[in-house]
Formats: structure tokens, C-alpha cells, sequence
């Protein structure tokens, strides 16, 4: 049995996109002054739950945006392009808030992303959530791991395609 690496109640950071988007989860409101600090001016966003069922609501928080009034996020199967977007939502100039979203009905890996500026901005996403699991009927969802990183703790799916051994190489463990 392999021992997995537990992040504390100091808070999780999520690694992911290829820009190596920041996005915290966990205890968030229990983030120590080291980390606090690091991210202070980061863009977060933060989907929850990990794990859904086809209809289900999914919840995104996000704070840090631009404050454009066509600033925009949308959720996308994991992998697909950026001009393929599903459900979405203008933010309206708002910098921090939370939007409610309706789990696709296809079963598979989803993200959120947001995008500064619409038309300017075109499809190039200034950040991507977490990962969200849509099950299939009877589906246990996907098992996560904690990977170290100094003090920061990073999430990623256990053994999902290669996440593990990139998220460490981007955060240098």
C-alpha cells in the first residue's frame, strides 16, 4: 500500500494549466502567513464539489478577476479548446463572487476557465479551476494525492495521465 502525502490544515494549492495557474482549496481561511503572503495577489478560483453526478450543481468561487464588464467564465471538458465552451457566465465587472453551474450531462473531467475582455481577449483563458469529476451511475470518483512543495501542498489526481510528476516538476519538488 503506498503512503500518500497529507497536506495540513494550512491550506491546499491547486497547480494547473500550462500558464501554472494558482488556485487555492482546502482551509483556505486557515492559510498561514507564509503562503498568505505568496498568493496575496493571485487570480483564485476554486470549483466545488471535486466529485458530481450529470445535473448536479457546481459552484465556482473566484476573486482576483480583471473587473471588465465582459470578463467571462465558462466550464469545458478537460483537453478541448478554449472556443468549444459550454455553460458560461459574464462577470459584470465584479473582481470576486461566485457563479452556479449545472454539471454537463457527458460524464468526464471538467474545468473552469475565465477569460479577461471579451471580444479583446479573445480564447485566452487567464486561469483554469480545479478539476471536476462528472461520474457515470455507480462511478466512485477519482482518488486525489497531496504533493509537497516546501510549504505549499499541491492537488492532483492520483495517477490521472502524467499531473502527478508534472505538478511536481512545475513547483520544483
Amino acid at each position: 500500500m503506498r503512503t500518500r502525502n497529507r497536506c495540513s490544515s494550512v491550506g491546499i494549492i491547486w497547480l494547473v494549466g500550462l500558464a501554472g495557474a494558482l488556485v487555492l482549496a482546502g482551509a483556505v481561511a486557515t492559510l498561514g502567513e507564509g503562503i498568505a503572503d505568496r498568493v496575496s495577489n493571485v487570480l483564485v478560483m476554486i470549483a466545488e464539489p471535486y466529485a458530481v453526478r450529470p445535473g448536479d450543481p457546481i459552484v465556482v468561487h473566484f476573486s482576483g478577476a480583471p473587473g471588465n464588464t465582459q470578463d467571462w467564465i465558462s466550464i469545458y471538458r478537460q483537453g478541448i479548446a478554449s472556443q468549444n465552451y459550454g455553460e458560461w457566465y459574464y462577470l459584470r465587472g465584479q473582481r470576486d463572487g461566485t457563479l452556479s453551474f449545472t454539471a454537463p450531462q457527458e460524464p468526464g473531467f471538467y474545468e473552469f476557465r475565465l477569460f479577461c475582455c471579451w471580444p479583446s481577449g479573445w480564447y485566452d483563458a487567464i486561469a483554469t479551476s480545479n478539476t471536476v469529476q462528472v461520474l457515470r451511475p455507480g462511478e466512485v470518483p477519482t482518488e486525489w494525492m497531496d504533493v509537497r512543495a516546501g510549504d505549499l501542498c499541491l492537488r492532483v489526481p492520483a495517477g490521472w495521465h502524467d499531473n502527478t510528476e508534472r505538478a511536481k516538476r512545475e513547483a520544483g519538488a
